[in-house]
């Protein structure tokens, strides 16, 4: 997954726009790289002007080696340019997330992400983390096109402090309403019940998806 900071009102999606066709030529070039497996993007509603980008890969082993190859530093110098100013908490972040299952969620039109930071080696009870785990991973069996799964790396998040946490990312399609994610249907007693009282940093965003 990677967020990338585009000045509000980029028309990415335009070919016919400069930025349209340096961002329709990265979308091509990714697609012939070795182990590529699929993309999708999506302008956030709530941060106009950042776009995610999200790759599948066949493993991480093959998003590093393209990272280390021509191609991809020719994309780089393409983008880098078109990127908005900005702070440095707010420049290009990028990281990887092994989901759990298959889900054509990033195929619908709009998407609520969920991002869990949990404080698991300072305030987490050492008990409950295995508790924790489960109870977020079985949230993606519970509802339809829900996907979800770990971050690899430890992430900060963006708006409680530079620290880094454990990351737990989950993604279902969004319908334009408002209210919690997981929703409070009865089955999710038992992920409340696992959260209750923990240190755990929520934030969501929205995904205007495009094709």
């Amino acid at each position: 997954m990677a967020f990338l900071p585009f000045p509000p009102g980029t028309l990415l999606h335009d070919p016919s726009t400069p930025a349209g066709a340096v961002w329709n030529h990265v979308l091509n070039e990714v697609s012939r790289a070795q182990g590529y497996c699929g993309q999708h993007w999506g302008y956030h509603i709530e941060e106009p002007g950042q776009v995610w980008y999200l790759v599948d890969w066949e493993s991480v082993e093959a998003h590093t080696k393209y990272s280390t190859t021509p191609a991809y530093a020719d994309i780089n110098e393409a983008l880098f340019p078109l990127f908005a100013p900005a702070p440095p908490a707010a420049l290009p972040r990028m990281f990887h997330v092994r989901f759990q299952g298959l889900s054509g969620v990033w195929d619908e039109d709009a998407v609520k992400v969920s991002f869990f930071y949990m404080d698991n080696d300072r305030d987490m009870p050492a008990t409950k983390t295995p508790l924790v785990a489960a109870a977020l991973e079985q949230v993606t069996l519970l509802k339809d096109k829900m996907i979800g799964g770990w971050a690899l790396e430890a992430m900060p998040s963006s708006s409680k402090d530079d620290r880094e946490r454990r990351l737990f990312v989950l993604a279902q399609p969004w319908n334009g309403q408002q209210g919690s994610t997981m929703g409070d249907d009865k089955e999710f007693t038992a992920v409340y019940e696992a959260l209750n009282g923990l240190s755990i940093h929520n934030e969501e965003s929205t995904l205007r998806m495009k094709r």
